[in-house]
This record gives C-alpha cells, sequence and structure tokens, in this order.
C-alpha cells in the first residue's frame, strides 16, 4: 500500500502557508471540512486513503496520504506530517 512518498513528505514539511483559504468562504470550505472528517473516519478504521490538492504561496501540488485526525486549523497526516486547513483546495477519498 503506497503512502506519502519522500518528496511529498518533503513538499508537506517545507509548506509555506497562504495567509488566506485557499476556497471561498460557505459551501466550499464546508465540503472541504466534510470530506476530511470522511477521510478521517475511513482512515482509522479501514486505512483509507486520501489525494489532497494542497496549494501554498509558491505552488500548487497532489499528494496521496492517510489522515490520522482534522482539527478546526490543522489536519493530521502519519508519519507525524501536518497541514494548514487552509491550505486544502481538494480532498478526494480513494476506493478501497
Amino acid at each position: 500500500m503506497p503512502h506519502t512518498s519522500l518528496d511529498d513528505a518533503s513538499f508537506i514539511a517545507q509548506l509555506r502557508s497562504t495567509s488566506h483559504d485557499v476556497l471561498l468562504p460557505g459551501r466550499e470550505q464546508r465540503t472541504r471540512k466534510v470530506r476530511l472528517l470522511q477521510a478521517v473516519a475511513l482512515g482509522s478504521s479501514q486505512s483509507t486513503e486520501v489525494v489532497l490538492t494542497v496549494e501554498d504561496q509558491l505552488c500548487c501540488r497532489r499528494v496521496r496520504v492517510r489522515i490520522v485526525a482534522a482539527g478546526d486549523d490543522r489536519v493530521m497526516l502519519e508519519k507525524g506530517l501536518s497541514v494548514p486547513i487552509q491550505c486544502i483546495r481538494r480532498v478526494e477519498i480513494l476506493a478501497s
């Protein structure tokens, strides 16, 4: 089962967070939150992976990871990595 690659882990560790949310307030942000909570539930019960589209000040990149927890401000990933929620543009839950 593939996990965060070294390149993905390096990108996440060096992420330069934007000062604003990459999504518009309202429906887009609510949908992201729901998808993150679904990913946490599926990740803990079935080890389901997701593809996050993460955007920082320099670029936008898709990373394949397993989400461990989602809070109001950050998402905890496997291997102790975390991403500010405001940098997540899209959450794709992969079929098991």
